[in-house]
């Protein structure tokens, strides 16, 4: 008897992690395997992240260049609406917003820009964030560009 328990018992310890491994594996596959979301030349710590519960998709790096970080803008532009989407000029300006903390006058001067793109066949939006610290505009300096895709929500 203690036999067929401890092989039932094993059998079922087997079972749970197959089924545990499958379901981990699961939730880190691609919500949109066909589109790929480009990287800028010269991007560095490049982090790629999916969530199947929220359907969204996003790349996270840094890169070397000079501020304002117009370039990396125009490659996204030039990247989304060469593949069919439409920029989002209605609900995004893309003006640079400052996020620095004013009163303090030794903190950096942080800016931010956001920009988005739509695909209305399949029901995607792409969204685009670019934050850099000011400083001299002929020096280099790292800038963070996080892009995303997710669905896109009812208006």
């Amino acid at each position: 008897m203690k036999i067929k328990f401890k092989l039932i018992h094993l059998i079922s310890l087997i079972i749970c992690i197959h089924l545990s491994h499958s379901i981990s594996i699961s939730s880190a596959l691609d919500p949109h395997p066909t589109i790929e979301i480009p990287i800028f030349q010269g991007g560095y710590n490049v982090e790629k992240l999916f969530d199947a519960s929220k359907e969204t998709k996003s790349v996270t790096y840094q890169i070397q260049t000079t501020n304002p970080p117009a370039e990396v803008l125009e490659f996204y532009d030039a990247y989304f609406n060469g593949i069919g989407w439409r920029s989002s000029f209605e609900i995004c300006q893309r003006n640079w917003e400052d996020l620095s903390d004013r009163t303090k006058t030794t903190a950096p001067i942080t800016r931010q820009l956001f920009a988005s793109w739509e695909h209305a066949e399949l029901n995607l939006k792409a969204v685009l964030w670019l934050t850099y610290e000011a400083g001299n505009t002929d020096s280099q300096n790292e800038v963070v560009v996080k892009c995303q895709l997710q669905p896109k929500t009812a208006k």
